[in-house]
């Protein structure tokens, strides 16, 4: 029975992995492109599409590639107002205000199964296309948004998200390595705060603080995204400061709602 019940869990977790495989830029995808992504065997990817589309989770989607199905699309109000009801609700009002102030877009983002996901934008409202906007997944190595949630999670999960993104390329086109990685892991836990230039948009500069709740536990990473012109690296530290406080407010507000 333990054997049946561990064979079941593994496939639900290689099932859900394959979903994660989607995204916004790949949302038409072949069998052979999943299994290349996702590190399953064909034969393995074949089996669970067969499940999931019987489940309506993927949908054929022509020229012998999958998309997402409307099972998933049924999900998305339930998320939406979980979120809206969690810190993705508390911190919006905190958040326009910040993008009211510094006239740029504001994003918060959240640790899932070792991914960075933005919950919660306010938009800029100056010329500003980001590819990380609300419901958008990002790998934890990749912009600021993301590294300063790397930066104060637990060292087994760094260190396997660092394994993972050795020898990937950020939009700049600048390989990932490892002591390099590290080494930004560290100056954000000591300076409170990650900067990345060009790393998920080219042109665009990122500041991102943690939210941390009592005891130091991470809640969110909440940011401030910019063109370059609009977001000098002298203003870097004023900006960084202006989030922390922002994200105090959040973790207090949090707190009174008691979540």
């Amino acid at each position: 029975m333990q054997r049946r019940s561990e064979h079941t869990t593994q496939t639900l977790e290689r099932g859900l992995d394959l979903l994660l495989v989607f995204s916004e830029s790949n949302p038409l995808l072949s069998a052979a492109q999943l299994a290349e992504q996702s590190g399953l065997p064909l034969s393995t990817v074949y089996r669970l599409l067969q499940t999931l589309e019987a489940r309506g989770f993927v949908t054929p989607g022509g020229g012998g590639r999958y998309q997402l199905g409307p099972s998933i699309l049924a999900m998305v109000p339930v998320l939406r107002r979980r979120l809206d009801q969690g810190i993705g609700g508390v911190a919006l009002p905190i958040m326009e205000e910040l993008a009211a102030t510094t006239g740029e877009t504001v994003i918060l983002t959240v640790c899932s199964n070792s991914l960075a996901v933005c919950i919660q934008s306010v938009e800029s409202d100056q010329a500003l296309r980001l590819s990380f906007r609300r419901g958008v997944i990002n790998p934890l190595w990749c912009g600021a948004s993301a590294k300063v949630l790397l930066a104060y999670l637990d060292r087994e999960t760094q260190v396997a998200v660092i394994e993972q993104a050795v020898g990937q390329s950020y939009a700049n086109g600048i390989r990932v390595e490892a002591e390099a990685l590290v080494g930004q892991l560290i100056a954000i836990r000591a300076n409170g705060y990650a900067c990345t230039s060009d790393e998920v948009d080219r042109g665009v500069r990122a500041v991102a603080v943690p939210v941390l709740q009592a005891g130091r536990q991470l809640l969110a990473g909440l940011s401030v995204a910019a063109p370059h012109a609009r977001l000098e690296v002298s203003a870097v530290p004023a900006l960084a400061a202006q989030l922390t406080s922002a994200a105090a407010r959040i973790t207090a507000r949090m707190d009174l709602h008691d979540f």
